[in-house]
C-alpha cells in the first residue's frame, strides 16, 4: 500500500518530521503529490521485483533544496515473493554542486584552448581540426570546402610605428 513501516534520523531535516511519526505514513502523504506522482512508478516497479535507481531534486523542510540518490531494492522472501522494498537515499548536493563547478572550469578551459584571447575568434588548433576534417570529408565523401589563409602584411611595422596596443587594435579588426 506504499506505506512507511520505519524511518530513521535523515526524515528529521528532510521532511520536518520524527522518525516515529513517519511510520505509518503513505508514501503521498509524505511526498506531496508532486514528488509522489514521479516516484510512484518507481515504487511500483520496486514491488514488482525490480531494483530502481534514480535522483531527485528534494526542497527539504527548512526551504533549502538537495539533490538526492535514491535506490529502491526489493525486499525479497525466501520464497522469492516481495514483501516490499527498502529505500536508501544519499544526499549528493556536494556531489553535484563540485560537478558543476568542474564543467564550468572545463567549459573555460575548452574555450580558452581553442579561442585567441585578443580576437576571440578560433586559433590555430580549431583551424587545424576543422580543415583537417574538411579534407577527410572531401576524400571519403567529395564534399567541397574552400580554405582562405589572410596574411597582414608588414604588420611587424604597425607595432614599431604605432605601438603594440594599436597592433591589436588592428588584428581584433581584421579578426
Amino acid at each position: 500500500q506504499l506505506v512507511c513501516e520505519f524511518a530513521n534520523e535523515a526524515y528529521r531535516p528532510w521532511f520536518g518530521l520524527n522518525p516515529a511519526d513517519v511510520v505509518g505514513m503513505s508514501m503521498q502523504d509524505l511526498f506531496g503529490d508532486a514528488l509522489f506522482k514521479k516516484t510512484e512508478p518507481h515504487a511500483r516497479l520496486a514491488l514488482s521485483g525490480h531494483a530502481q535507481h534514480f535522483q531527485r531534486t528534494l526542497i527539504k523542510a527548512d526551504g533549502s533544496t538537495s539533490f538526492v540518490d535514491t535506490r529502491f531494492l526489493p525486499d525479497v522472501d525466501e520464497q522469492g515473493n516481495v514483501k516490499g522494498f527498502y529505500v536508501q537515499t544519499t544526499d549528493i548536493t556536494e556531489l553535484r554542486t563540485a560537478q558543476a563547478e568542474l564543467e564550468a572550469v572545463n567549459s573555460r578551459l575548452r574555450q580558452d584552448s581553442t579561442t585567441d584571447y585578443l580576437t576571440g575568434i578560433a586559433n590555430r588548433r580549431v583551424f587545424t581540426e576543422r580543415s583537417e576534417a574538411a579534407a577527410r570529408q572531401f576524400r571519403e565523401k567529395g564534399a567541397a570546402y574552400a580554405l582562405i589563409l589572410l596574411d597582414v602584411d608588414n604588420f611587424k611595422d604597425v607595432n614599431d610605428h604605432f605601438g603594440h596596443e594599436v597592433g591589436d587594435q588592428v588584428l581584433t579588426a581584421v579578426g
